[in-house]
């Protein structure tokens, strides 16, 4: 029986431990192990832990906590463990079996508000023995369901330890786990966000400011408090929240810190994600700084989160003004931590304002700018020159921009933007151009310019307009270009002056001077003469040159060379005038004597053309004179080349003037110098004319050096000169005037009657025989023949003798005494039977009206000997010479008889030559020399007439006619009771008897020209280039006048039989009468003789 006696053996072990434990027994006072009623059973140790949390909400913070409680207890008899028995927590109302080491496991789930402060509150719990163990123990306990990062046990049996902060008042504790404080008010903690992460990005760029997109992520908290006053966070794990973000600038100013707020986000609302909140908005702002550094403010609120949670309000400092954009590591502020309650609205303590519509920044320029693509400064570069024209130069340029942002100074890499071309104003057309950045953010575009090249240098204003819409700029970027300095710097960017710079935009303003031919010399050599005869008979002398000169220009306004600025005439077109006067130091009228204008081309800067001077006035040519030279631009647009490959009008009936390019700002002074045309080739200096602007420049420093030009001036007045003469000369070739001027009376045939027709003219006597009345062919005849019949010759004696010469000064009896009327009459009548010529002088005249060319034949030139003295003079008096014309029997008016230049008579007396302030004397055994030009001239239209006077030789005393011994002249049959002038006038009167209609079938003829000069020598003393050392000078129209000439200056070189030099004079001074007379009447302007 082994096992019995075991068994028994324990029993009584048992019963001894049980005697032994009843002898220790807490007394019901003890309160560790205080009881309502005896208890069979004790607790042995106490133990706890907080096992889980629950978490509920949109912030999902702890609402509960869930402690795990151990209590050991022992049997009180046996002092052992008590296993597997029943238990019951009274105030959980939980039945527990204890575990095999005699421990009561239950789980309890408190509530409280996870924002009050840490502390330990107590609870009590009764053990409540079932079954064999009977009796109540009770246990106090000090739990923390806060326990905010603390290390202190969750649980602390009170029987054993004290504990801090113990609420131990069953109301307090009530309140404690609802969030109150010992206040009884409700416990905040605050919203926190310690640190985060910033991205900032550039949305979009308008001309009002930039649109940035501000992320931020970050992990909100709460500000926590653990039992030891120390603050602890605690990170969220969701939550929904109302936010706000913003831009602050922290500059100092004035020795004071402005916090100005540069823009914020509108208020969002946002959830955590994966423990993470993201917000994002946009965040537009319209001004960056210059300076200082910028924060992030950050404004949190809960959103339907737990009572108690305040929002947070900080800020982050960023990083330096000009990197916005990017991504930022915050940290908050130190100042956010420091402060109990910080405020956003009290740290910022400056608002930005809204910038200008002008864009100027209303709060500071210095400090702010409008956020933009910033343009660095241009840089310009000369590419070629482009298109030219005489006064115009187009110039290109290559402009180059980089661009950056404003916000980051990052480049704008592979953006598209499009450039409007540099205009001086909005009213040019816009030319734009979409250019690519590079990688190195620039872009690069070619420019053209078009500017006057010989206007004033200076800076042209204008700008150019870089836009890219993407980015929201439209910026203008203001500009100078110097198109006339390619060499260096052609542009500068504008906002880079100094405004303190004295620039120059307008010569105006600046009154600086225009560029300026300037000539120093030219020279020439003769390549031709040519003759040309007008409608009025005159001859034109035409001479060829070819001229060389090298003009080059006075840039005074240059901006880098300034006064030492000379370049050679820029190569085109322009318009050469040059101008021959007379000598001012000899002719104060200064006389135009010849003009030409001519359209050249200049090449290498030298003016290498042909131009031709021409003139009537043949005697100019050897004067010394002034040439006056201009030198115009023209518009190349009014130009053209024409057939024979010279350049020409485009408009035939434009003249030259017109195509002078009047905007091209060049200015044009007159030069002159001395020249003397017939000297085959010269190199003559000439010097400006007027040099009153440029010298008021040179001596002031400013002008605008207009010039005034002459040559224009002096060809109006030379064409008003000329046309008078025209005029002039059109008056002399109407035959009503050249009759009245050389004592003649017009008889018109196509309005004459047939019969008796001069008895219009002079009625005849009553009884004439009809036979010896005229009719209108026997005029007509003359007219066409140029020769008298006997029959028309006789009817002329009786109508000289009966009608014409009684009738003439019938006051006073008539030219002829009447007893010798008749007489007169039947020796002409005798006389012209066989010999016409011998009574009559016949002259056949064409009135020309139309001249289709000419054409010069051969010349030749001889020498002149003068056989006598004689004086010569332009005198147009009427005062007769006694001591030649009374012994001749005519008076001095019939040696008027030579056509010199176009409508100058010349005068010729003999005696001794003496010079007068109107007259020439010439002495004998002097040297002339004679030039003739012989000219075939076709004529087109005219009218043809006949000249019918008597013979002057027969009333030249001294003269007998061939048939009668007994009379040696007419001229005692003359009424002497007339004057010399009326005498002179009856015996020369005659008649002229035109066609009155105009012959139009073209018909060649040949006219002689003449130039006779005096020979001379220089002198020290005298110039032979003076007009007035050159008095005997005549030019001669036909072999007749030239005849008369020489008869008059030769004389009878035998030496006079009688001591007496008046009868010498005398006597070969009515040979020379005789044969002048014999040739007729001297030339006329338009008359030609046939």
């Amino acid at each position: 029986m082994p096992t019995s006696k075991m068994f028994f053996v324990k029993v009584i072990l048992g019963l001894n431990l049980l005697t032994l434990a009843a002898c220790n027994l807490p007394s019901p006072k003890d309160k560790t192990e205080g009881s309502s009623e005896a208890a069979t059973f004790t607790i042995d140790s106490i133990k706890g832990s907080a096992a889980s949390e629950q978490t509920a909400g949109a912030f999902a913070l702890p609402e509960s906590k869930v402690f795990n409680f151990s209590v050991c207890v022992k049997d009180v008899a046996y002092n052992k463990t008590i296993a597997g028995h029943k238990f019951k927590v009274t105030e959980v109302d939980q039945t527990v079996t204890s575990d095999a080491a005699g421990c009561i496991n239950w789980s309890e789930k408190i509530k409280y508000n996870y924002l009050a402060n840490s502390q330990y509150i107590e609870v009590t719990r009764h053990i409540q023995g079932l079954g064999l163990q009977k009796g109540t123990r009770e246990i106090d306990l000090a739990i923390n369901p806060w326990s905010h990062g603390e290390t202190l046990p969750a649980v602390v049996d009170l029987r054993k330890e004290q504990v801090d902060q113990l609420v131990s008042d069953k109301k307090a504790i009530q309140q404690a786990l609802k969030g109150f404080g010992t206040d009884d008010k409700p416990r905040t903690r605050k919203l926190w966000v310690e640190d985060g992460r910033l991205f900032v990005n550039e949305q979009k760029m308008t001309s009002d400011g930039v649109t940035l997109i501000a992320e931020f992520r970050g992990a909100p908290s709460v500000q926590l408090t653990k039992m030891n006053g120390e603050f602890i966070l605690k990170t969220l794990a969701s939550g929904t929240f109302k936010a706000r973000m913003s831009l602050i600038h922290i500059y100092t100013e004035k020795n004071q810190e402005i916090h100005r707020l540069l823009a914020q986000s509108e208020v969002i609302t946002t959830s955590m994600a994966n423990g993470t909140l993201s917000l994002k908005a946009p965040i537009s702002l319209n001004a960056v700084p210059t300076r200082g550094q910028v924060a992030f403010g950050l404004e949190l609120a809960p959103l339907d989160g737990p009572e108690g949670l305040t929002p947070f309000q900080g800020f982050f400092m960023m990083s330096e003004y000009d990197q916005i954009k990017g991504t930022n590591m915050l940290k908050v502020s130190s100042q956010v931590a420091q402060s109990k309650d910080f405020k956003l609205s009290e740290f910022v303590n400056a608002q930005m304002i809204q910038p200008s519509k002008t864009g100027a920044n209303t709060v500071d320029d210095e400090t702010y700018q409008k956020p933009k693509i910033e343009v660095s400064q241009l840089e310009y570069k000369f590419i070629r020159v482009g298109e030219e024209t005489t006064a115009t130069r187009e110039v290109i340029y290559s402009v180059k921009a980089c661009v950056k942002s404003g916000l980051d100074q990052k480049t704008t890499r592979a953006h598209t933007f499009t450039i409007t071309k540099f205009r001086q104003n909005t009213t040019e057309a816009a030319q734009t151009v979409n250019i690519k950045t590079d990688n190195n953010s620039c872009i690069t575009w070619d420019e053209s310019i078009k500017f006057k090249y010989f206007d004033c240098q200076r800076f042209l204003k204008g700008s150019v307009m870089i836009s890219n819409k993407e980015l929201g700029m439209n910026e203008t970027v203001p500009m100078l270009v110097n198109p006339w300095e390619t060499w260096g710097p052609m542009g500068r960017d504008a906002r880079y002056i100094d405004p303190t710079e004295k620039l120059i935009l307008d010569c105006k303003m600046e009154n600086r001077p225009r560029t300026q031919v300037m000539l120093d010399a030219y020279s020439y050599n003769t390549v031709s003469y040519s003759y040309s005869v007008d409608s009025l008979f005159n001859l034109n002398v035409t001479k060829k040159i070819q001229v060389r000169m090298d003009p080059h220009l006075l840039v005074y306004s240059s901006l880098s060379n300034g006064r030492s600025e000379v370049q050679k005439l820029r190569d085109g077109t322009y318009l050469l005038k040059m101008a021959v006067v007379k000598n001012a130091d000899y002719d104060s009228k200064r006389t135009v004597v010849s003009y030409a204008q001519k359209l050249v081309t200049v090449l290498t800067g030298q003016i290498n053309t042909e131009i031709q001077f021409q003139t009537q006035d043949l005697k100019a040519l050897g004067n010394r004179n002034n040439m006056l030279i201009e030198i115009y631009p023209v518009d190349e647009s009014k130009v053209q080349v024409g057939k024979d490959g010279q350049l020409a009008m485009k408009d035939a009936k434009a003249s030259l003037d017109s195509a002078i390019d009047k905007t091209s700002q060049l200015e044009t002074p007159t030069f002159m110098g001395p020249v003397v045309l017939n000297v085959d080739e010269a190199g003559r200096n000439v010097r400006v004319a007027d040099a009153s602007a440029i010298n008021k420049f040179l001596l002031e420093g400013k002008g605008d050096n207009v010039q005034k030009p002459t040559i224009q001036q002096i060809i109006n007045q030379g064409q008003i000169e000329q046309s008078e003469r025209m005029k002039n000369q059109v008056a002399l070739a109407k035959p009503a005037t050249y009759a009245i001027n050389n004592n003649l009376d017009l008889i018109t045939l196509n309005t004459a009657v047939n019969y008796n027709t001069l008895g219009a003219l002079v009625p005849s006597m009553v009884g004439r025989n009809p036979r010896l009345l005229t009719t209108k062919k026997d005029l007509a005849d003359i007219v066409t023949t140029g020769k008298l019949t006997a029959d028309t010759a006789q009817k002329l004696c009786a109508f000289w003798a009966q009608d014409y010469l009684p009738r003439m000064n019938r006051e006073k009896g008539g030219a002829i005494q009447t007893q010798f009327a008749t007489l007169f009459g039947g020796d002409c009548m005798s006389t012209v039977k066989k010999n016409p010529e011998a009574f009559f002088q016949i002259e056949r005249r064409m009135n020309v009206k139309k001249v289709m060319g000419s054409r010069y034949l051969q010349g030749y030139n001889q020498g002149l000997q003068v056989g006598t003295s004689f004086g010569l003079s332009h005198s147009k008096s009427r005062t007769f010479s006694q001591s030649v014309g009374a012994k001749a029997g005519l008076s001095f008016k019939f040696l008027e008889f030579f056509s010199v230049g176009a409508d100058a008579g010349v005068s010729l007396s003999w005696a001794e030559a003496q010079a007068t302030a109107n007259g020439i004397g010439v002495n004998t055994s002097t040297t002339m020399t004679v030039q003739q030009s012989k000219i075939k001239v076709r004529v087109g239209q005219y009218e043809q007439c006949a000249i019918v006077k008597l013979n002057p030789a027969l009333f030249i005393k001294g003269q007998k006619p061939w048939y009668d011994i007994r009379r040696s002249d007419y001229v005692n049959i003359l009424n002497p009771a007339l004057s010399e002038n009326e005498t002179a006038a009856a015996v020369t009167r005659g008649l002229m008897l035109c066609e009155g209609t105009d012959r139009t079938l073209p018909v060649d003829v040949t006219e002689n020209f003449y130039l006779i000069a005096q020979e001379t020598s220089s002198t020290q003393m005298q110039d032979n280039g003076d007009d007035r050392n050159r008095n005997f000078f005549l030019a001669l129209r036909s072999t007749t006048d030239f005849n008369k000439f020489v008869a008059a200056i030769k004389g009878n070189v035998i030496m006079p039989a009688t001591a007496q030099a008046k009868e010498a004079t005398v006597t070969d001074t009515t040979d020379m009468i005789t044969k002048m007379f014999s040739a007729g009447l001297p030339t006329s302007p338009g008359m030609f003789r046939n």
